[in-house]
């Protein structure tokens, strides 16, 4: 039975530094984007954040600095968050945390940085109507859910598995493109898919759904753009690798099979150097390193399926063979990648096939520095590094935070957020 309490809810602690593992490769921003996903509402719950420092009988973090504080509030806020709950309004006096921070010290006083609270308040008191009437604008949906993300953690099929987990949420983050998240079961019904721009598979396993394909098909038919990444129908359900071919039950859509994958690390001793990709497609013409060391998938095409890039690598088994493809299917198309670009190649593809859709010009946003999109036409510009970094914007905007004008070529200092309307 559903009510009014069914909404997505997720713990998230922030870092107070600049950590790439939770900020750089967005695992903080994925798991914003499941909670807020899952019934639909638009928004979630935070349920349980820091405040100032995180330890137990010893402080095991720095207090952040103002700006800091301000991001690690505000980003939650940007992807979603209708909550900001803490995990303690006063510091605890015994037991097992006594040195985790809260908004009151041991003596129920205000902390040192309470005024920075004050502040967050204010803005949220402000701010929060336009927060709840205009959402996260979403053109993206990855289909992820439990199963799958376990199948990574029981059969990681290279050590880097959850790395192309992570870094394609980071795509669409530094890509400024709103993403939504639907389990595969969600998938199989096609009207679940139509309201998207882009529909994203990557690192599914065990994707083995007939219903879903049939679905997939319909939304790409219909005109709809498929992304197929690596790590998708390596094995059926319950884990057996396919005797028919990697990703065979897509075939009707990819126009393509993986035969087998390989992996080619640079080796001084044999010779062998990095994975290396020259990109045919107009507008990318140039060559490309593969990452998660070297791993790729060989991919046996049919003869109606565009070659986008292909491997150039000496060695027999690979010089040649595609490592993109591009296949139209009704009025639609599906791009299918054998490997996973170093560069921001795919950022630059995907801005590409979804015109007008970002404000961002032609590619991604450096690592670390993500956007959030809303409905009325407002977007979030975060810098999650401590040092500066710069964003190309096509357009003017006004920051609704400080009231500052900016356009073209942007500079975000350390840690600073930007919450831009059309000027």
């Amino acid at each position: 039975m559903h009510g009014v309490t069914d909404v997505g809810a997720v713990t998230g602690y922030l870092p107070a530094t600049d950590t790439a593992k939770m900020w750089q490769f967005s695992y903080m921003a994925a798991s914003f984007d499941i909670a807020r996903s899952a019934h639909a509402q638009d928004h979630f719950l935070l349920l349980e954040t820091r405040i100032g420092t995180w330890g137990d009988v010893c402080i095991m973090d720095s207090y952040p600095s103002p700006e800091r504080f301000r991001l690690m509030q505000l980003y939650p806020v940007a992807f979603g968050a209708m909550s900001l709950v803490y995990w303690s309004a006063v510091r605890w006096s015994g037991g097992h945390w006594p040195q985790w921070g809260a908004v009151l010290s041991w003596n129920a006083m205000p902390e040192p940085d309470f005024p920075w609270v004050q502040e967050i308040g204010a803005l949220l008191r402000t701010w929060g109507p336009v927060l709840s009437a205009h959402p996260v604008r979403v053109d993206v949906a990855i289909l992820t859910d439990f199963d799958q993300r376990m199948a990574l953690e029981i059969y990681p099929n290279i050590e880097a598995s959850h790395e192309q987990w992570e870094a394609t949420f980071d795509l669409f983050h530094r890509s400024g493109l709103g993403v939504a998240t639907l389990t595969v079961d969600a998938a199989r019904d096609s009207h679940a898919l139509a309201p998207f721009r882009l529909v994203v598979l990557s690192c599914l396993p065990c994707f083995d759904d007939l219903a879903v394909v049939a679905a997939l098909d319909m939304y790409v038919r219909e005109g709809g753009t498929l992304l197929v990444l690596p790590f998708v129908g390596y094995q059926t359900f319950d884990g057996a690798f396919r005797s028919d071919g990697l990703g065979a039950d897509l075939t009707v859509l990819t126009g393509c099979v993986t035969e087998t994958v390989r992996a080619y690390k640079p080796e001084a001793s044999t010779g062998l150097t990095a994975l290396r990709v020259f990109w045919e497609e107009t507008g990318l013409t140039d060559e490309s390193l593969a990452a998660l060391g070297g791993w790729c998938e060989l991919l046996r095409a049919d003869d109606d399926v565009e070659v986008l890039a292909r491997f150039t690598n000496p060695q027999p088994v690979m010089g040649g063979r595609p490592a993109v493809l591009r296949r139209r299917h009704g009025a639609g198309v599906v791009i299918r990648l054998g490997y996973w670009p170093q560069d921001d190649r795919l950022g630059r593809l995907v801005l590409k096939m979804l015109p007008g859709a970002s404000l961002l010009v032609d590619a991604p946003l450096p690592a670390g520095v993500h956007a959030v999109p809303r409905t009325d036409g407002s977007i979030f510009l975060m810098n999650t590094r401590n040092e500066r970094a710069t964003a190309t914007l096509r357009g003017a905007w006004r920051d609704r935070l400080s009231g500052r004008c900016v356009a073209g070529v942007v500079t975000l200092g350390e840690s600073e957020v930007l919450w831009l309307e059309p000027a």
